[in-house]
């Protein structure tokens, strides 16, 4: 457990799912969509906190530093360079959907 109070309500399956995210196909890409309209508003509420507890500076983008830092303080540490893929595999993710 972390010292941090706000690091220990961070959902562990959120950050692996950060962790271990990858480009996904469109069927896969469907699929979430699915899955996220099947959330109750509970839980919608409970990303959003989790997304602002990351989002230190209130942006409203998580930074590859402020990712950083709540993977270290959860205990799943990683190099800059992973987590530098990370953001910019999720942000060419977005231009897609977005293009």
């Amino acid at each position: 457990m972390s010292k941090d109070p706000n690091i220990d309500e961070v959902d562990s399956k959120i950050l692996n799912m950060i962790k271990n995210f990858r480009s996904t196909s469109k069927f896969k890409n469907e699929v979430m969509k699915i899955l996220v309209n099947q959330l109750t508003e509970k839980e919608i509420q409970g990303l959003k906190e989790f997304f602002q507890q990351i989002d230190k500076d209130n942006s409203g983008m998580i930074t590859v530093d402020e990712l950083a830092e709540v993977m270290k303080k959860s205990g799943n540490e990683m190099c800059q360079q992973d987590l530098e893929k990370i953001m910019q595999t999720m942000s060419t993710h977005q231009q897609d959907k977005d293009g």
